[in-house]
């Protein structure tokens, strides 16, 4: 049974935070500006699961690493393999009910990425002190509005949010990637949301 979000601070794992319809996050409002439509059949008519997509899994593992390291080997496990088909998959699959699954090279890329982390103390400086994924929902302009900082520092004011790419990490490139996924909307979001729940800057 999924815990039912509410007003305020959840202490809910990321399956459930994604799972809840009642509450609008980041992602809806973006896809609701950009096609009502959409938005409507995506959110409230959709009963598929979403598709595995590899990046999504690196993504998650990347999160999950650098932010939760103590969970990272419940939730994932490698498939010491490059495909993740054929039979031996399968039953390696059913061995593992439950958890997400990496192949060879996935894991090795997402390695890299944690370890490019570790080496950045000004990157690793900025996880300290503070929460990681932590859930608030609020009554934001009339709208029942959710929003899961990757990381948050509430003493200090600032919110962190880890993006994985498969594009170039250079200052033009990445500007571009802000812009394609309108990333900069979800980060004016998360600051008012805060600003509005703790009452300070962010």
């Amino acid at each position: 049974m999924l815990v039912k979000l509410e007003l305020g601070i959840n202490y809910v794992s990321n399956f459930e935070y994604h799972q809840d319809k009642e509450y609008l996050s980041s992602s809806d409002y973006k896809l609701l500006l950009k096609d009502p439509g959409e938005f409507y059949k995506k959110k409230y008519l959709s009963t598929e699961k979403q598709e595995e997509k590899s990046y999504l899994i690196n993504g998650s593992y990347v999160h999950s690493a650098i932010l939760e390291p103590h969970l990272t080997d419940k939730e994932f496990i490698v498939y010491p393999e490059l495909r993740k088909a054929g039979a031996a998959y399968k039953a390696f699959e059913a061995m593992h009910p439950g958890k997400n699954i990496l192949n060879k090279g996935q894991f090795e890329s997402c390695r890299r990425i944690v370890r490019g982390y570790q080496a950045l103390p000004e990157a690793v400086a900025l996880i300290s002190g503070g929460v990681s994924e932590h859930t608030i929902c609020v009554d934001f302009n009339g709208i029942k509005t959710k929003v899961r900082a990757d990381y948050i520092n509430i003493e200090a004011g600032y919110i962190v949010d880890i993006k994985t790419s498969a594009y170039d990490v250079d200052v033009d490139t990445f500007r571009a990637t802000i812009e394609h996924w309108s990333y900069d909307l979800s980060a004016a979001l998360y600051k008012k949301v805060m600003e509005q729940f703790y009452g300070k800057k962010f």
